[in-house]
């Protein structure tokens, strides 16, 4: 006898093709509700989009469910959740669908406009979520509950935001529906705070948490972890957190219980440049005892006005310094980069080719990476240029085909644009130590002459005709589509 689910909640997340198990895999808000909501007695089934046997599970399960949870993100994900929402709702007409994640947050009125949508709900879902349903339970009116977007009699309405709950409080995430795949997983991801104190104009965290931090105890961190690595026998972590070297004490007194401990593991996170910079010498040599491997910075721009316009509060010669400090402590670092602002010029964009250069002077081995600014719903920025929402999606479906891989923005010039096609995959080989390897002699030989092409135009300026590029751009999105293509179709 088949027992009832009280609610499923389904991850979108698109797999890679071989379908292996990486710290993306995880649906980790998803597993935050799961964990919450046993501890208040539902059961609780997580399907991620990733799973090898995704379709099949998700279809046994919304077969004897009684509530359906889908998680949102803008882009490709946002996809998935359309397609396996609408499936769902002819299916179970009278199946109660649920969104709630980043994009529902931030677009709740667009998201709730769908049949196949009944209820939003915005913000960390906790608490709300269980009230809906026990609300829903009873037949009662959700006019009482705090976060929620939904439809009653024709109209859309919004409830009042949540107050923010100290994320103390909720239990542990529940990594348990990943177990089966333990074998396969070489890195689990972790989040040990929520939010971001920077106000960053082209980042949705502070308008998610509004400039807000919230975050575990160090010991609570270690406890985690240990566990963590205990369960899965894996010894990596990938810190999933906005920004995870906020506060100083709180990572060193991780670090110091990490050693006492004995618990070897190796682990990563994100970092700002200029937190970095004020953390000591011989804190970061704690760090590097206590297992870190690398660390990714959002440099975003080497033009001081464009780092100015987007407040990210940086200096030119901060981002050189991070590089400087990593290499001195042999730290992998990943800086991230951006192009296509509002009011960037060409010059601007130039000034952020020649800071690559310098970067890579100071280290080779340096990880560089170049996305087209991408609009995401209700960035900041937005305020400053309400001009841009001409070109921003404005439908769900023109959300789901958003990809930052592939957008150009419109706003900027012809030759701009061209630069930005050329470029963004270029700029992916320029590290001798970050170019992606294929474990093929042949295919690894040919990633190296796209290495050293890379590092030829950008030394020498030779930034049109990129016809090489081109053709890797081609093969690219050709192999993604067939890969996608195989790992979807059960949601067409």
């Amino acid at each position: 006898m088949n027992k009832t689910i009280d609610l499923v909640l389904f991850g979108a997340i698109l797999p890679p093709m071989n379908f292996k198990i990486t710290p993306g895999s995880f649906p980790l808000g998803l597993l935050a509700l799961a964990s919450a909501l046993k501890q208040k007695g539902l059961s609780v089934e997580v399907v991620s989009g990733a799973f090898k046997d995704a379709q099949e599970r998700l279809e046994k399960s919304l077969a004897k469910c009684r509530y359906f949870g889908v998680s949102s993100m803008t882009g490709p994900y946002l996809k998935m959740a359309i397609e396996v929402s609408k499936r769902a709702k002819t299916k179970y007409p009278h199946l109660p669908i649920i969104w709630g994640g980043v994009h529902a947050t931030l677009l709740p009125e667009d998201t709730i406009k769908q049949n196949y949508v009944d209820i939003v709900v915005r913000g960390m879902g906790e608490e709300t979520l269980y009230q809906v349903i026990k609300t829903l339970d009873r037949k009662l009116p959700l006019d009482n509950i705090k976060g929620i977007t939904y439809k009653y009699k024709g109209k859309i309405i919004s409830n009042p935001d949540i107050d923010m709950p100290d994320i103390n409080q909720f239990p542990s995430f529940d990594y348990s529906y990943f177990l089966p795949y333990k074998d396969e997983i070489n890195a689990l991801p972790y989040v040990s705070s929520r939010g971001c104190p920077f106000g960053c104009t082209f980042c949705v965290a502070s308008r998610l948490y509004k400039r807000k931090y919230y975050c575990y105890s160090a010991e609570r961190m270690f406890q985690e972890i240990k566990d963590l690595t205990n369960t899965f026998n894996c010894q990596r972590i990938a810190f999933w957190d906005d920004n995870l070297f906020v506060i100083k004490n709180r990572v060193k007194k991780f670090c110091q219980l990490v050693i006492q401990n004995n618990l070897r593991i190796k682990w990563s996170g994100f970092c700002h440049c200029h937190l970095f910079l004020e953390y000591e010498d011989n804190l970061i040599r704690l760090m590097k005892k206590a297992g870190l491997e690398s660390i990714s910075f959002g440099a975003e721009s080497g033009s001081e006005k464009i780092l100015a316009l987007i407040k990210k509060k940086l200096k030119k010669e901060q981002i050189l310094a991070c590089v400087s400090k990593t290499a001195k402590f042999n730290i992998d670092a990943d800086f991230t980069f951006m192009t296509g602002f509002p009011n960037e010029t060409l010059e601007d964009f130039n000034q952020t080719l020649n800071i690559f250069l310098k970067m890579l002077r100071i280290n080779p081995d340096v990880s560089i990476r170049l996305f087209a600014f991408t609009p995401y719903p209700k960035i900041p920025i937005l305020e400053q240029e309400p001009k841009l929402a001409k070109y921003f999606p404005h439908t769900l479906e023109g959300w789901a085909n958003l990809t930052y891989q592939d957008y150009i923005p419109q706003w900027v010039s012809d030759k701009h644009k061209k630069l930005i096609d050329n470029l963004v995959w270029m700029v992916n080989f320029l590290s001798r130590k970050q170019r992606p390897t294929k474990e093929n002699p042949f295919m690894d030989f040919v990633l190296y002459l796209y290495h050293l092409s890379a590092v030829f135009r950008l030394k020498h300026h030779l930034l049109f005709y990129t016809f090489e590029w081109k053709l890797f751009k081609l093969f690219f999105n050709f192999y993604t589509n067939v890969s996608q293509k195989r790992i979807t179709k059960w949601i067409n």
